[in-house]
């Protein structure tokens, strides 16, 4: 490709097409830049917003390659900029001062190359030369204003002093932030992920506001920081920011539990977070910022009771994820102390020391439903008139676990037992199930309460048997409601609650089967001759002292009593026990004791011919009577 123009000097390495033009006309005797570019049919504003049919001109004239003249181009579209292919904008473009590394100038000077302006000194977060290690200089003002460097006019009457400027320059290494600017412009990416997901300016200029608030504090005037310190606060924010939203949550974190912080009046991210979330909300709504905006708003959700359609950086927030105890007494109505004692209770909450209702934080998806719950609860007073019944069988319901607390045990350790709502529709329609209202006005069709009475019965046996299907005639009155408009059978009610049968006999009847005397019934039970078992009787329920037909059995098998042996040898019990004490048998208990004379009956001859005749003269009678004919 030839030249038009001829002097046409090469560009040089990282120059940008300004500085180009500029040095392009001094080479034809110009120096007005502007006046060289209308004699050439060029527009200097167009080379320095990049246009690229200007640069595509420029190239033609020199007998370049556009893409070498253009390589160092800031290019302006609309209100945004590209430099290398990567977007810019406003703040990230130096347009009214003129920066350099005193360095490189000198170094230019050394080799015989013309001073000129790099492309990289335009772009707002390089502050150091990366060669040189040193920290930028300003040299001076822009004659164009904001339009664009004008280098040379301020560098010819400073290269005497080149090398007391270089001097007196700050050395130090290139930061974290300016080295990963620059593998942008010549990558493209670096392969920190998540940064890397944001535009340039986007990106360098969080880690600004994240270094910013870090090394100054979250109040700190922004407008009033020198390069100097925005290059300290660049190093500090690119190491929160490489890691991505866990380090960058971990610093927020930080922020939000200061002990600072807690001594503000104000409470929210503004006082916790100052600058970083005020640029972000209200100076700056680029959308390439957003990556950290989701980032803030995820913590801010994630730690803080936001509450649904709250509005964090112009969104409305989804979903609660946190409650604070004042939150949740809003949403509610429950009083703050008993919310704390309850999610206390629950384990949901830890109270360190005297933390207010708003300090106190809690998982809100975890504990929806139980807020939920509260919400709507019934005292024990609100569910006796909610069910329609009395107090007992309110009482009687709650212990049987058919309506449970929305806390249990919530009377103990709270002192406050509620149930919720929703619980107890769930009970009432489950109780009316199978209800028909066309049996109401059968015969025998009795409310649970007065069933349970009729019956000799707990009520609760009732309503188990309503909701295991055990009961079938159920009826439903038309004219109250609530628990109190079941009716039930009171003849299936009475066959589904009959206990087991007796095992055996009551002791009353026990005694008369052994014919002996109340007294020695008693006696020989208590002390365990005769064992008992405590048995229900089927209807009533009483407790009954039962003997079992084995018992009675084993008892008649091995013991007679005095009067019963004499009666079946009919002979007169005096008799028989002077026979007995003849052959030297002796009762098996004390008589005293035992309250009746007992043998054992393998120790009673079984027929009175055994005896002495002697000692049998005297029969026993079997009747009165028949004494007296005798006599």
């Amino acid at each position: 490709m030839s030249a038009v123009l001829n002097p046409a000097p090469p560009i040089l390495s990282g120059e940008s097409p300004e500085s180009y033009v500029r040095r392009l006309g001094l080479a034809h005797g110009m120096e007005d830049v502007g006046q060289f570019c209308r004699l050439l049919g060029l527009n200097y504003r167009s080379i320095l917003t990049g246009s690229l049919p200007a640069l595509k001109f420029l190239a033609e004239l020199v007998g370049l390659p556009v893409a070498v003249v253009a390589a160092d181009a800031i290019t302006r579209i609309g209100d945004t900029y590209s430099y290398r292919e990567q977007d810019l904008v406003g703040h990230s473009i130096r347009r009214d001062r003129v920066v350099a590394c005193p360095a490189c100038l000198r170094d230019d000077a050394r080799t015989g190359r013309p001073a000129h302006g790099r492309g990289r000194w335009s772009i707002t977060h390089t502050r150091t030369c990366t060669e040189h290690g040193l920290a930028l200089v300003e040299m001076g003002r822009s004659a164009c204003g904001r339009y664009g460097i004008d280098l040379t006019p301020v560098v010819a009457p400073a290269l005497p002093a080149i090398e007391a400027m270089i001097a007196e320059a700050d050395e130090r290494p290139a930061s974290g932030l300016e080295h990963y600017v620059e593998k942008r412009f010549c990558n493209g990416t670096t392969g920190a992920s998540w940064i890397d997901t944001m535009p340039l300016h986007a990106a360098a200029k969080s880690c600004e506001l994240l270094g910013a608030v870090a090394v100054f504090g979250p109040a700190q005037n922004l407008n009033l920081l020198t390069e100097d310190e925005w290059f300290r606060a660049g190093a500090v924010g690119f190491e929160i920011a490489r890691g991505g939203p866990a380090t960058i949550k971990a610093f927020l974190r930080e922020l939000h539990h200061a002990p600072t912080a807690k001594l503000k009046t104000s409470n929210g991210p503004q006082a916790w977070f100052g600058r970083l979330y005020q640029v972000l909300a209200f100076s700056s709504g680029h959308p390439g910022f957003d990556p950290l905006r989701e980032v803030i708003r995820d913590y801010l959700v994630d730690n803080t009771p936001v509450g649904t359609g709250e509005i964090i950086f112009g969104e409305p927030v989804a979903t609660r994820r946190i409650h604070s105890i004042r939150t949740a007494f809003v949403e509610t109505g429950v009083h703050p102390t008993r919310l704390r004692k309850i999610l206390s209770k629950l384990g949901q909450i830890d109270v360190v020391g005297q933390m207010s209702d708003h300090e106190i934080h809690f998982d809100a998806v975890a504990n929806a439903d139980l807020l939920n719950r509260l919400k709507s609860a019934l005292s024990f007073l609100d569910l006796v008139s909610y069910l329609n019944t009395n107090r007992i069988q309110v009482r009687l319901l709650i212990d049987e676990g058919f309506v449970r607390p929305v806390v249990e045990d919530a009377d103990r350790d709270v002192g406050w037992e509620v149930f919720a709502r929703r619980d107890v529709d769930d009970f009432l329609d489950r109780l009316l199930r199978r209800a028909d209202p066309a049996l109401n006005v059968s015969e025998g069709m009795l409310d649970i309460a007065t069933a349970a009475k009729r019956s000799c019965c707990n009520s609760m046996e009732i309503v188990r048997g309503i909701l295991d299907g055990d009961l079938q005639r159920i009826g439903r009155a038309t004219d109250v409601s609530g628990y109190s408009a079941v009716l039930v059978d009171l003849d299936e009610v009475r066959a589904h609650v009959r206990g087991q049968e007796l095992d055996g006999l009551t002791v009353d009847k026990a005694y008369r089967a052994l014919k002996i005397n109340p007294n020695a019934m008693k006696a020989l039970i208590e002390r365990g001759i005769i064992p008992i078992t405590i048995q229900r009787h089927p209807v009533n329920r009483s407790p009954l002292r039962i003997v079992s037909q084995d018992a009675l059995t084993q008892f008649n098998t091995t013991y007679v009593a005095l009067f019963d042996a004499a009666s079946s040898l009919k002979i007169h019990p005096v008799v028989l026990k002077q026979a007995l004490q003849a052959m030297e048998v002796s009762p098996a208990f004390d008589p005293i004791i035992t309250k009746a004379t007992i043998y054992r009956r393998d120790q009673v001859p079984k027929f009175a011919s055994e005896f002495d005749p002697e000692l049998i003269a005297i029969k026993w009678p079997a009747r009165q009577g028949e004494r007296k004919r005798t006599s």
